[in-house]
């Protein structure tokens, strides 16, 4: 019983990082003067809590995965474990370029 209960838990878990992901790509579409800067969306902390959690769950799979000898799935989780983490990184460094430019942008516009 407690293992049906973990597995729909997990499923819901699922489905719902889905659906954050779905709401920042959505919103990413959105103008970006509409976007409050103390918005847990504006200070990208829904960002970096879906990326964790996205990892934590495929951390989880591929622990699972190894407790019961699973191969494949553990070759399947453990390649989108990489990818979550190098999009992760992508983002990062995204977010870094991004406040070096508006930086840069600042300054010019200071000098001119």
């Amino acid at each position: 019983m407690s293992l049906f209960v973990t597995l729909y838990g997990i499923a819901v878990a699922e489905i719902i990082l889905g659906l954050t992901f779905l709401l920042i790509f959505i919103k990413s579409l959105l103008p970006q003067h509409n976007i409050q800067k103390e918005s847990l969306y504006g200070t990208r902390t829904l960002h970096r809590l879906a990326f964790k959690g996205s990892a934590a769950i495929f951390l989880f799979f591929a622990t699972g995965d190894i407790l019961f000898g699973d191969r494949t799935e553990l070759w399947e989780h453990g390649t989108f474990f990489v990818m979550a983490l190098l999009s992760y990184y992508l983002y990062i460094q995204s977010d870094s370029i991004e406040t070096e430019e508006e930086k840069e942008i600042s300054q010019g516009e200071q000098f001119n």
